[in-house]
């Protein structure tokens, strides 16, 4: 199957509405979903930024924010969810994209098994396991930026600083990515 690479961020969502969206009428919300919920809906913004405290800022604003507009259906939650997953997985193929140009297709599966690949069992609790997606996708951003400024010396500046701007943003949510950066001065060598 072939694409263009326009539409190939369609195609992602596709696979996951397909793979993940028949469960979203059956799905609640788990574990600590409950506490983040239960927190909004008791303190409200207050008691989200006391919860995430100083450690995750980036995460008690993206809580206080969605809050409102999400409210308490775990449908929305899932469909979220479901919308963050795509965004790391479309921000993973647009990185590895710009580091192996010329292997399109392998990219393209790459993304897609990164899309339902069974390793990650949370994405039921769409409260919780958001904040991750949108750190993969962010922490993709950075790596992708930053591969742009390798190639680019007329815009080297600018996504130098998109990049760092997506990293630090990144490690606002949680330290959970830091391990990950080990892998910076490798795609760079690549």
């Amino acid at each position: 199957i072939q694409f263009s690479y326009f539409l190939t961020p369609l195609a992602f969502l596709l696979v996951l509405l397909a793979a993940f969206g028949p469960f979203f009428p059956l799905l609640g919300f788990y574990q600590e979903d409950w506490v983040m919920i239960v927190v909004s809906r008791l303190h409200g913004p207050s008691g989200l930024w006391a919860y995430f405290g100083r450690s995750q800022p980036l995460a008690a604003w993206i809580h206080i924010l969605l809050r409102p507009a999400l409210g308490e259906s775990a449908f929305n939650w899932q469909v979220f969810g479901l919308l963050s997953r795509w965004l790391a997985v479309t921000a993973m193929w647009w990185c590895f994209s710009g580091l192996w140009p010329h292997a399109r297709r392998q990219v393209t599966f790459a993304a897609l098994l990164f899309a339902v690949y069974p390793a990650f069992t949370l994405q039921a609790m769409a409260v919780t396991t958001y904040p991750y997606w949108l750190q993969y996708s962010l922490f993709f951003l950075s790596l992708g930026l930053m591969i742009r400024a390798e190639q680019s010396s007329q815009k080297y500046r600018v996504f130098t600083a998109l990049a760092l701007t997506a990293s630090l943003a990144q490690f606002g949510m949680t330290e959970y990515f830091a391990g990950a950066e080990v892998v910076r001065p490798v795609v760079l060598w690549l």
